[in-house]
């Protein structure tokens, strides 16, 4: 009998609990799940009997950047609950998901200046950044950087131009925030007001060249390559050499004793004869040279500048009989840089020999013939170029200083005839980064008033870049062979 009763008790009990364990007046739970909502972590579930409050979880979620604001009842809601708020379940059983919150973290705005760091122009204006964001707008044009040796005075001018690299948070070195186009290079990743650097980069760096400073490099010393800078508007061919273009360029010295013929005030600087290895020679009343030279889409031109006391033109009414045993400035060129050592069917190089009476242009091809068409007939080796170059030459024969000006098509070396100067070709166009070999020399006839002089023939021989040679033969070598030649970049 007892036995039955606690059987019938048991039961009682049993009856009033529900699978989970509650006592039967709270079977109903809600139970809440916890959504980090590309936050970072884990939260367990949370259960809250039905018809009671409790506090929720507090939130354990992180994400980087953001801060935690509350929970909110679907993924793009705003916030239903605060951290740690109450919540309330409702009768029977429920499952509820919560979605965290997140605000970014906005770091207050720095102020970003700007320095043209030697150059001039470019932003001036400040403006707000933010961290890890791209660099803003930038409302100025990049800036510029230009020197001149003597401003106002294009024909003396020695001009260097650099090239914006973008700005940086060094004056070298350093990070950089912003592209030469000025557009964004970085996101901002630093905090406080900041000044940012224009960087340059010089022209052999820009164009990935090495180019001439007078020393190192070359086998004895000496590197002769240089950059010629475009011009929107060319000079006028007269012999003034007063265009602003001239203002664009940079003075390049005709210096270095390619023939000496004996005479020691043509030994290069510190050698001793008989055979000095072609150095640069110093600058004397008998002589002095130098040349600029600028280029637009079509054409080059050069302006030289030539010193000698003594003008001696023996052949001069004679064109095609030795015209470089006249005073007279030779041109060299090679469209291509050609590196060959001679000259085939077509003229990979010209060498251009301009007198004094601004007349004819010829070029040493070698061979003769007998046709009586100028553009065609060669006689002792020399043909016309006429068409070739158009020049004038200021003279002022008290100073012995000449200015000669030129304009130069430049023809291409691959399919222009050596044998003929053909006049329906149409010139290369010149564009920004090309290169070319080219040089420019003068020969001296002192007409034998100088020590070592050859009455009737050239006595010296200068040219724009050294020639590696012990004796004038071996360093005569721009008429036959182009490889020698410096190289000429032309440059924007």
């Amino acid at each position: 009998m007892l036995f039955l009763l606690a059987l019938i008790i048991a039961a009682g009990f049993i009856a009033c609990e529900d699978k989970d364990g509650l006592p039967a007046a709270a079977k109903g739970a809600t139970i809440i799940s916890f959504n980090a909502n590309d936050g970072a972590g884990l939260m367990p579930d949370q259960k809250i009997s039905e018809n009671t409050s409790a506090a929720l979880t507090a939130n354990t979620f992180t994400r980087s950047g953001y801060t935690f604001e509350g929970w909110a009842a679907t993924v793009g809601g705003t916030v239903t609950y605060t951290d740690g708020q109450s919540y309330t379940a409702g009768a029977g059983r429920n499952s509820v998901t919560l979605y965290a919150v997140w605000t970014e973290i906005i770091v207050p705005g720095s102020t970003v200046t700007f320095n043209a760091n030697g150059g001039t122009g470019g932003q001036t204006t400040p403006v707000t950044v933010t961290s890890g964001q791209p660099m803003p707008l930038l409302s100025g044009q990049p800036p510029a950087y230009e020197t001149n040796s003597h401003p106002g005075n294009s024909y003396e001018n020695n001009y260097e131009k650099k090239y914006f690299n973008g700005y940086y948070d060094a004056q070298s070195g350093g990070k950089k925030y912003y592209n030469a186009d000025m557009t964004s290079a970085s996101n901002w990743d630093k905090s406080g007001d900041t000044e940012l650097f224009a960087q340059w980069l010089t022209a052999a760096q820009k164009y990935n060249v090495t180019l001439g400073s007078g020393t190192g490099g070359a086998a004895y010393g000496y590197i002769d390559d240089f950059v010629a800078y475009f011009v929107e508007t060319p000079p006028v061919i007269d012999g003034s050499g007063d265009d602003p273009c001239w203002a664009k360029a940079k003075w390049q010295d005709i210096n270095y004793a390619w023939m000496y013929q004996g005479n020691p005030c043509y030994l290069p600087t510190g050698a001793t004869a008989p055979n000095p290895a072609g150095g640069p020679i110093a600058k004397t009343a008998d002589f002095s040279g130098r040349f600029k030279l600028v280029w637009t889409a079509d054409r080059l031109y050069i302006l030289a500048e030539i010193t000698d006391d003594l003008i001696s033109t023996p052949n001069i009414n004679s064109a095609y009989t030795s015209p470089e045993n006249n005073d007279c400035l030779e041109l060299f060129i090679s469209e291509k840089a050609s590196t060959a050592s001679s000259r085939g069917t077509t003229a990979n190089f010209f060498a251009y020999h301009m007198n004094y009476n601004e007349a004819d242009v010829m070029d040493y091809v070698g061979g003769s013939n007998t046709s009586t068409d100028p553009n065609i007939r060669i006689e002792n080796g020399f043909i016309k170029r006429n068409n070739h170059l158009k020049f004038k030459i200021g003279k002022n024969d008290g100073a012995h200083t000449y200015i000669w000006e030129i304009e130069m098509k430049v023809y291409d070396g691959d399919s222009y005839p050596t044998n003929s100067s053909p006049t329906d070709r149409t010139p290369v166009t010149l564009t920004d980064g090309k290169k070319m070999g080219f040089a420019v020399a003068y020969n001296d006839n002192d007409a034998g008033n100088h020590s070592g002089g050859n009455s009737g023939k050239r006595d010296h021989f200068i040219g724009s870049m050294y020639v590696q040679g012990n004796s004038d033969d071996a360093r005569n070598q721009g008429y036959k062979n182009p490889s020698v030649y410096a190289k000429l970049y032309l440059v924007k």
